[in-house]
């Protein structure tokens, strides 16, 4: 109408709230990054197990030395040598991550043949001075499946499940240093020195949880394991605790580690390794 005010949009009164995002960083933006169930970052870490235990050696189903005046088995003394080891991850779609992992134990030992020995072939008398070393490698690719909760829908729990296949490898050695070289009846000196390799490629199969607290704060467990009966076994598992500091975690954790190679050869070893480790761990990427 004629003289009528014109019906202009107004501006929103000063006392509205205007939205903006959360900078980066802050702990509104870390939880809202949880709803989209992200990518598990690319990362490298190092580690230093302080892994104790020494294995033994047996004889198998197809050693058939007479056991009543030989033995065909020898637990290992001495020290265990700390075992270094290296985890490289990176993002196998949303939540899930794939992990190559390895490490080596090594340990040496002296002792005293309490009894007829036969072992790797070569035979030991009772009281013979004995100079053994063995290795241990083991090396693993883990595809941890994020299976709950999934969206995360800002949830700091995580439950994963493991698929993994592991390659494990035993050697040792056993030396007589001090024993005086003998020959058969070709005129051929008789070693004194016994060694050998079992090795074998298991899937294992497991579950991890873990919780974060806050930006810098992640608690993690997992294990995994398999075997067959009369046949070769393999398990490990850990507990740890990773503080983050930018794109870099200080990791402490407790780790265990046994293995058994298959009793249905000529011999055989198992270990249980268990002990404490720290690590550093480089992110390149966010949570």
């Amino acid at each position: 109408m004629p003289g009528a005010a014109q019906q202009t949009s107004q501006p929103a009164s000063s006392g509205s709230q205007t939205q903006t995002a959360p900078p980066p960083g802050s702990s509104q933006n870390y939880k809202a990054s949880l709803g989209t169930t992200p990518n598990e970052p690319y990362s490298v870490e190092i580690f230093y197990w302080f892994a104790g235990g020494e294995p033994a050696l047996r004889g198998g189903k197809t050693n058939f030395t007479d056991t009543t005046n030989t033995s065909t088995g020898l637990d290992f003394t001495g020290k265990v040598h700390r075992s270094p080891g290296i985890i490289l991850s990176m993002p196998a779609g949303k939540g899930n991550s794939l992990h190559f992992s390895y490490f080596q134990n090594v340990g040496t030992g002296n002792q005293t043949a309490q009894t007829n020995l036969a072992l790797f072939g070569t035979g030991f008398a009772t009281g013979d001075y004995l100079a053994t070393r063995y290795r241990v490698r083991n090396a693993k690719v883990s595809w941890d499946f994020l299976t709950w909760p999934t969206p995360l829908n800002g949830s700091s729990f995580r439950f994963r499940t493991l698929w993994e296949v592991q390659y494990t490898t035993a050697y040792s050695s056993i030396d007589a240093p001090l024993k005086p070289i003998s020959y058969d009846s070709s005129g051929s000196p008789i070693p004194n020195t016994g060694y050998g390799t079992r090795s074998f490629v298991y899937p294992t199969f497991g579950v991890a949880v873990s919780k974060d607290f806050g930006k810098h704060l992640r608690l993690e467990g997992k294990a995994s394991g398999f075997g067959l009966p009369h046949h070769a076994t393999l398990w490990d598992a850990e507990a740890s605790a990773a503080v983050r500091l930018g794109p870099l975690d200080v990791i402490g954790a407790y780790k265990g580690f046994h293995f058994k190679t298959s009793p249905q050869s000529d011999y055989y070893f198992m270990q249980t390794l268990s002990g404490g480790y720290v690590g550093l761990r480089w992110n390149f990427g966010k949570l």
